[in-house]
């Protein structure tokens, strides 16, 4: 039995569109989706530059947005919509 699988050798990049502004204009948006901060912390690695990793959510529609900042800038790494079961 033949199984496809989508399995890379190499790591690979995928550049695609971010938003970037100073944070306090990122926050602002997360207010207007009233979304409120569920999670944060540091990622590990060289290359970070001080940044951290905020997750935000709105629990009652269920969206998200992921930012990465370095409390100057921010940039918000993906969105989102939580999946009801």
């Amino acid at each position: 039995m033949l199984l496809a699988s989508n399995c890379y050798a190499d790591p690979f990049r995928y550049d695609k569109p971010t938003v970037c502004d100073d944070v306090k204009e990122i926050m602002k948006m997360i207010e207007k989706y009233e979304e409120k901060i569920i999670f944060s912390g540091k990622p590990e690695g060289d290359g970070q530059g001080g940044s951290f990793i905020v997750l935000t959510e709105n629990s009652k529609t269920g969206s998200w947005t992921l930012i990465q900042n370095n409390n100057k800038f921010a940039c918000v790494i993906a969105v989102g919509q939580n999946e009801k079961s």
